[in-house]
């Protein structure tokens, strides 16, 4: 019988615990307004739609999760471009907004802030080839 101590198996005492549980529950959800169907030996839950081939879905929505990414850096990167100073407003380059980018832990290189910010329309001062 030692085998049985170091197992952790449950004993009857410990059931009728379980059990006594489990009709307190189920009496709270009954009184709820929940239902309980009883199904019948012969009848099956029913099965949920599935399809061999879901890549193209993952597809999809990896593109959106993609576009929408961008689409904020995008918003970050038009606040980012302009800096208001005493004199007036002053566009940055892509490089000065990528150091800013990187100090908020974004990873992105002058490259493809160029490259998002030609995609929306963000106008960028170009002062030469300073790229990382």
């Amino acid at each position: 019988m030692h085998h049985l101590t170091t197992l952790n198996l449950p004993t009857p005492p410990g059931r009728e615990t379980d059990r006594r549980a489990l009709v307190i529950q189920v009496g709270a959800f009954l009184a709820s307004g929940g239902k309980i169907t009883r199904l019948g030996h012969t009848e099956c839950a029913p099965q949920k739609v599935s399809c061999w081939n879901t890549s193209i879905t993952r597809q999809n929505k990896a593109r959106r999760e993609y576009e929408h990414r961008q689409a904020e850096l995008a918003k970050t990167i038009a606040d980012l471009a302009i800096l208001q100073t005493e004199l007036g407003p002053i566009r940055r380059t892509s490089y000065e907004i990528y150091k800013a980018l990187k100090g908020q832990g974004s990873k992105l290189n002058s490259i493809m802030v160029e490259q998002i910010a030609a995609k929306f329309g963000i106008e960028l001062r170009d002062d030469g080839r300073c790229r990382a």
